[in-house]
């Protein structure tokens, strides 16, 4: 009876102590705290989020009790040589104090060996490591931000089906399932074969595109792993579809200054003929590119950016000069440059390359 109400104490001081809700990347708040228990905050590394705080959490709790089991036993000693010293010739009261100090010593050998115990069982069971989840990996398509202009591919295999606003604007409202599911230069999905997840290029979402740039990103995935890169694919072809609910979510936003300036023509995209994917660099874990217009250009990039124009242009890529993640095989568009000549921070080519982009847009301005 004694020993279940030291249990239930024990358990019951667990569960005030439970790490309360806390915000994503912030350790939890103890409800009650703990001594010698230090909770630290989740990090993330690459493609992975380490959670450390439910392994320091279980090994604070187990060094907490383990300090109170030996008070617990020590308290049960002296009980037990009092008893056993003021026995007064009482051979029962005696047995009785010296049980208590053998079973003080065996259950403080025991908690103290549970260490080896469990070691010897199985290592893992002592090895408190963080809690690793791989992340999931979103694609990021260029949108309004003041800067971004949208992947434009006039003079590329894939045409827009709509180019003034009164001709999208009727295409947007049409019922999704009565919208064009396919249009010269844009393969539907299902004619286009998945990127293969290599040594050095990782495709976890199954993203699909041209066999061209299949078979690219199969040299890439050696080139990358010569020197342990990794090439890891957040986007590829965009179906049509998708194109045409980009502009009609502008349109519903009341932003239709934001076509085709930010948001192509659907139709209109280099993602839309499956000749264009969007890629990141990671090496040991770490990031060395992003996929975002705002914090492209910072210098802790500079060394990915190169390493990563250097990889794909060796495979047979091209890179759009303005983005340091997006690269393209078997266009001819404009503003495209191969490595050793791909600006960073990221920036429009030459003057004459950005005449010439401008020049393709305007005949589709309204």
């Amino acid at each position: 009876m004694k020993r279940g109400i030291v249990i239930f104490i024990l358990l019951a001081a667990a569960a005030l102590a439970l790490p309360a809700a806390a915000q994503l990347g912030e350790p939890p708040r103890l409800n009650v705290e703990i001594p010698g228990v230090d909770l630290t905050k989740t990090v993330r590394e690459g493609r992975h989020i380490t959670v450390p705080f439910l392994a320091q959490y279980v090994a604070g709790v187990y060094r907490f009790l383990i300090a109170i089991v030996g008070v617990l036993a020590a308290a049960m000693m002296m009980v037990g040589g009092f008893q056993y010293l003021t026995a007064g010739g009482g051979a029962d009261r005696a047995k009785l104090g010296r049980e208590k100090i053998a079973n003080a010593i065996i259950g403080l050998l025991l908690a103290l060996g549970s260490y080896v115990i469990l070691y010897t069982i199985n290592p893992d069971l002592v090895t408190f490591e963080g809690l690793k989840i791989e992340a999931t990996e979103r694609e990021t398509i260029p949108d309004a931000a003041g800067e971004e202009e949208a992947d434009f591919a006039a003079d590329g295999p894939a045409k827009p089906i709509c180019n003034t606003h009164e001709a999208c604007k009727a295409l947007c409202a049409q019922p999704p399932d009565k919208r064009p599911k396919s249009a010269p230069g844009i393969p539907d999905t299902s004619q286009l074969q998945v990127i293969k997840t290599g040594t050095g290029v990782k495709n976890s979402r199954g993203i699909r595109a041209s066999p061209a740039v299949v078979e690219a990103m199969i040299r890439v995935s050696g080139i990358a792993s010569r020197d342990g890169h990794i090439v890891y694919v957040s986007s590829g072809h965009r179906p049509l579809q998708k194109q045409i609910q980009l502009a009609c979510d502008k349109y519903d936003q009341g932003l239709e200054n934001h076509i085709p300036r930010y948001v192509s023509w659907p139709g209109g995209s280099n993602h839309g003929s499956g000749n264009a994917v969007d890629v990141w660099l990671e090496k040991d874990g770490k990031n060395l590119t992003v996929i975002d217009s705002k914090t492209q250009g910072n210098s802790e990039y500079a060394d990915g950016a190169d390493k990563l124009a250097q990889i794909m242009t060796e495979a047979g890529f091209k890179r759009y000069s303005k983005e340091i993640w997006h690269f393209e095989i078997g266009t001819a568009s404009s503003c495209r440059c191969q490595h050793p000549r791909c600006p960073f921070p990221p920036k429009w080519c030459t003057i004459e390359e950005q005449i010439k982009e401008e020049a393709l847009m305007a005949p589709m301005l309204p």
